[in-house]
């Protein structure tokens, strides 16, 4: 994997199949119970390539299972490093006792396809990526120190809110974090 220079984009730079994905635990989803996710926004950098967006649910620290998919997209249908937003087919109701997993595949002839925010990452929750047949770190597994650029929405009565993948979190009482 590399980072262009100043972030924004990872990839490759050749081709390539893979997922990437936030990851949603109690912690994040308990506002959100009941509710449901009926949009998934992301950016990316490739027109070349192709995307489908991904809905996953896992036990807590258990592996994800797709429970949703969009149709495949192509990246000239999209504007480079802009959010593209997906409708689900159906509203994916949100059970705070289940991560929820927001992401896309992609499938890339060349260069970095998937759309970053600025970091630092948020390990294991921004920057999964799903690379040679496993879930990883971003940050852990290549050095990158940034989330994906991926976004949920969620339909309450009355309005809307958005999962985002850097959630504002209190990690205080988690050893070894930085808080800001």
């Amino acid at each position: 994997m590399t980072q262009p220079e100043g972030g924004g984009s990872v990839g490759t730079g050749a081709a390539a199949d893979f997922s990437v994905a936030a990851r949603f635990g109690a912690e994040h989803l308990i506002d959100y119970h009941g509710q449901a996710l009926t949009k998934i926004r992301f950016k990316m950098n490739e027109p070349s390539a192709n995307y489908q967006v991904t809905v996953w649910t896992a036990e807590p620290g258990g592996d994800p299972v797709i429970v949703d998919t969009s149709e495949w997209i192509s990246g000239t249908e999209m504007e480079v490093m802009t959010y593209y937003a997906v409708e689900l087919s159906e509203g994916i109701q949100i059970d705070w006792e289940v991560e929820l997993w927001i992401g896309y595949r992609v499938v890339t002839p060349t260069g970095s396809p998937a759309g970053t925010d600025v970091g630092p990452a948020y390990p294991y929750y921004g920057d999964l990526i799903y690379w040679g047949g496993a879930w990883l770190a971003m940050s852990e597994a290549f050095g990158i120190d940034l989330n994906w650029a991926i976004e949920g929405y969620v339909d309450a009565a009355g309005g809307g809110r958005i999962l985002s993948s850097m959630p504002v979190i209190d990690l205080s009482n988690i050893p070894n974090k930085v808080t800001t």
